[in-house]
């Protein structure tokens, strides 16, 4: 680098003649120094991640803002459940990073419907909010969901991102997954992933804080058919008979609830597909007020 003086207008200019360096040394500092530029643009520019809040004893919260106005929705996204798929996930395991985008189908990737924008786990379930978008295609998705044709919800873990745990008597379990994505969907694979329109100022306890498995109190079963008592009591279980999810049967004294459609399958022998809910003894007087018998 060389100055030189230079008088223009009786002006004394200082004129700056810059060579360039080509020496190795002094090139490594400077491709270092435009690194450590780069990554500091990078990481300043980069999305800002959250982190998981302990809100109670191991259970854990998420939350941006929602980059829209329109519905939001919540609900139960994933429960430790035995699905249709046999599959089985420990909610403690499964990892978020907000935003994690809504849609209507799996397969259809090309545009989010909305975005998840809360997601609160614990051991037993993984409970989310989330907001549609302002297009076409989400407004007709607002209209199914508000009518209820639309009320179930699907989950997709990040591919290559599933922990294995072990096969047991047919069933996989994962004791963890990177979640992809949440889809809401007509009917789902587990029977217990569920949403509503959310209200303002609900903290969405009547969903996470309800138990993932299907419970009926004894007391309602009496001579009165339980369909009074708002049961939807089908009988004893016959394998020729096909069965929805909410509805109960009775098999080997016992009472059972059906968590997702089937035909054929035995409730004790199926627990992704039916749940105990009554043991011996009060059921009997349930099966003889369904044949129409005296107690």
């Amino acid at each position: 680098m060389e100055d030189g003086l230079e008088i223009i207008n009786g002006e004394r200019h200082c004129r700056r003649f810059v060579t360039e360096r080509t020496d190795p040394y002094f090139l490594a500092l400077q491709r270092g120094a435009e690194e450590i530029e780069q990554a500091r643009l990078a990481a300043a520019n980069a999305p800002v991640r959250t982190l998981w809040r302990l809100i109670a004893p191991d259970t854990y919260e998420q939350s941006i803002e929602p980059d829209s106005a329109g519905l939001q929705i919540h609900g139960i996204a994933a429960t430790p459940t035995i699905n249709s798929h046999k599959q089985a996930i420990d909610c403690r395991g499964i990892e978020v990073e907000l935003p994690v985008p809504l849609f209507s189908e799996h397969e259809d990737k090309d545009q989010a419907i909305g975005t998840v924008f809360y997601v609160r786990r614990s051991p037993a379930c993984l409970y989310m909010r989330a907001c549609l978008h302002d297009h076409f295609a989400a407004k007709y998705a607002e209209k199914l969901i508000k009518n209820g044709t639309v009320s179930c919800l699907s989950i997709a873990p990040v591919r290559g991102k599933s922990t294995p745990l072990a096969t047991v008597d047919g069933i996989r379990f994962f004791s963890g997954i990177k979640l992809a994505e949440v889809t809401v969907c007509r009917q789902g694979a587990n029977p217990d992933a569920r949403f509503e329109v959310y209200r303002k100022g609900d903290d969405g306890k009547k969903l996470w804080g309800q138990s993932s498995t299907a419970r009926v109190n004894p007391s309602v079963f009496s001579s009165d058919l339980a369909e009074a008592k708002g049961i939807a009591y089908r009988g004893p279980w016959r394998d020729s008979e096909q069965y929805e999810a909410g509805q109960f049967a009775s098999h080997q004294g016992a009472l059972w609830a059906a968590l997702i459609q089937s035909k054929g399958v035995r409730p004790n022998e199926a627990p992704g597909v039916w749940q105990l809910c009554v043991k011996r003894g009060a059921v009997e007087k349930m099966e003889k007020a369904h044949a129409g018998t005296s107690i």
